[in-house]
């Protein structure tokens, strides 16, 4: 009989509330100053940068950004940056990575695209020293 509680997936979801309680409890001076940024910003645009469960979580990101601010946001195919080099118009734009290891070179290309058409990058990792991280 196949038992889903020992999953993978499983057994990360069961992690959510301890990840979430330490990242808060360690990253809280941070994520203050970027907020501060991001109010003189006024940026009138978020842009998500993710794949699979993390595109998920930007996702819910979207709804909790748009229905309180009214900023839009939008997800943008990481192969836009690492395939098509697409060149991005994103000033006064936010591009918000999300990422479990930080290490996916197709994230960091997209990041850095939308970085060099003008966006302000902020990045949300469980690896802080990894690739997209520094």
């Amino acid at each position: 009989m196949y038992d889903a509680h020992k999953t993978q997936m499983a057994q990360e979801i069961a992690q959510i509330p301890e990840v979430v309680s330490r990242q808060l409890a360690s990253g809280m001076p941070l994520y203050r100053e970027t907020g501060k940024r991001l109010q003189k910003l006024e940026p009138t645009l978020f842009v998500t940068n993710a794949r699979g469960s993390s595109d998920h979580a930007a996702m819910y990101f979207k709804y909790i950004m748009e229905s309180k601010t009214g900023i839009p946001v939008a997800s943008m195919g990481p192969s836009l940056g690492s395939i098509f080099n697409a060149p991005l118009k994103l000033l006064n734009a936010i591009c918000l990575t999300v990422s479990q290891s930080g290490g996916s070179p197709d994230l960091l290309k997209l990041q850095q695209a939308a970085e060099s058409g003008g966006a302000l990058t902020i990045a949300l990792l469980n690896t802080p020293g990894s690739l997209i991280g520094g």
